[in-house]
């Protein structure tokens, strides 16, 4: 008994070595990282780099991918909305933007007054405006870095993935205007019509040396028809590139997918146009209801009502190009769609139905409460977001 006591303390004696010396190896390559940083990538080291490191230091582990969850609680109003920056859960109300990490802390607060709040999120920033009024504001994770109060009413705002952003309003004598910014809060390109209503806009840049944008507008013609318009600018010319007419529809929404097309939702069709205002594909509704779009990565969803009224959906999945990539029948209320790379999530009234976007699998969960929304936080999670209350879930196909 007395020699296997001795070999468990040389065991333990043992582990408790190997485990110091990890640790020193540890600590010395965090050392070596940091060096390397400051020689190499002296330019990109910011206060907000920094800080969004070491947000996870000391946070609980959470785990996704099971049945186990993270709790997010927070104050909430009749028009709060909500959103996922950096993986973290932005909540906007008309009182105030927050922002709450994995572990439930506030890393920024905010006040503000408005009264039709709304969110538009980008890679490295996201902006809070108050839709039919002047007033637009510029975060990143930790502070707030510009705002402005426009001379007009503000219908919407887009950012890129670069930091650039445009806002649709109009000036005087003007029914529309476009006003683009770049990363460092520059205004750098402005587009205006004397007869076009805008209500939605995009912006879309692969590389930092031109920018396109895509303004939906729409008029009444002379007959007294509605006509929709795509306007596709460029910042590198003063000049319109393409402009595509739609009569008789009323245009929704336009979005820049991943490879640079744009999306252009109407209440009719929904179709895929290319930077030279060339049209590689348009999907029309055949008098089926539109009930829910969505746009993420290279994938547009759209979902529609078979019957006006009833269960019985119909989801869409159309690649980059237009191409119908997939279509699956969804028999529940569906309240919001998400899409990522990877997955695309509808929250439902009486089920989830999460799809596995390479490997074409359906799955149904029952709901176990009515969410208001679901927001993407990274490739295999979501936040499911009810009054007050976030839960951050993974993604199972399986």
């Amino acid at each position: 008994m007395a020699e296997n006591n001795g070999k468990n303390e040389n065991t333990y004696a043992d582990t408790h070595s190997r485990i110091k010396k990890i640790r020193y190896l540890v600590v010395i390559l965090l050392l070596v990282f940091v060096v390397l940083a400051v020689l190499f990538y002296r330019e990109d080291l910011t206060v907000e780099n920094f800080r969004y490191l070491m947000k996870y230091v000391d946070v609980k582990p959470v785990t996704f991918g099971s049945s186990e969850n993270t709790q997010i609680d927070f104050e909430s109003d009749s028009a709060t909305v909500t959103g996922s920056f950096k993986e973290d859960l932005v909540v906007l109300t008309k009182t105030s933007v927050k922002i709450y990490d994995l572990s439930s802390e506030e890393i920024l607060s905010d006040s503000h007054s408005m009264t039709s709040p709304a969110l538009s999120l980008g890679d490295r920033f996201f902006a809070t405006y108050d839709v039919g009024a002047k007033y637009v504001a510029v975060y990143n994770s930790f502070s707030k870095l510009w705002s402005n109060t426009f001379d007009f009413p503000v219908y919407d705002v887009s950012l890129d993935d670069n930091g650039n952003f445009c806002v649709v309003t109009a000036e005087k004598d003007h029914t529309s205007a476009l006003k683009v910014y770049n990363n460092n809060f520059e205004n750098i390109f402005n587009w205006r019509s004397v007869d076009k209503y805008s209500l939605t806009a995009d912006i879309y840049s692969a590389d930092s040396d031109k920018v396109y944008m895509a303004v939906g507008t729409m008029k009444n013609t002379s007959a007294g028809d509605l006509l929709s318009e795509v306007v596709i600018l460029s910042t590198d010319s003063n000049k319109v590139i393409a402009s595509l007419d739609f009569n008789s529809e009323l245009i929704m929404k336009v979005n820049f997918n991943s490879a640079g097309n744009i999306v252009c939702l109407t209440d009719k069709v929904l179709r895929i146009i290319a930077p030279d205002g060339s049209i590689l594909s348009d999907y029309s509704f055949n008098s089926r209801a539109l009930r829910k779009f969505e746009c993420g990565g290279e994938w547009s969803a759209l979902l529609l009502n078979e019957n006006l009224v009833g269960k019985m959906h119909t989801l869409i999945i159309f690649g980059a190009n237009g191409d119908t990539y997939m279509v699956s029948n969804i028999n529940s209320e569906v309240t919001d769609i998400c899409v990522s790379e990877s997955f695309a999530f509808l929250l439902g009234v009486e089920e989830i139905t999460v799809i596995d976007l390479k490997g074409k699998q359906v799955k149904a969960y029952p709901s176990e409460r009515s969410y208001r929304s679901v927001e993407l936080l990274d490739e295999k999670n979501v936040y499911l977001v009810y009054d007050g209350m976030a839960l951050a879930k993974g993604v199972e196909v399986e």
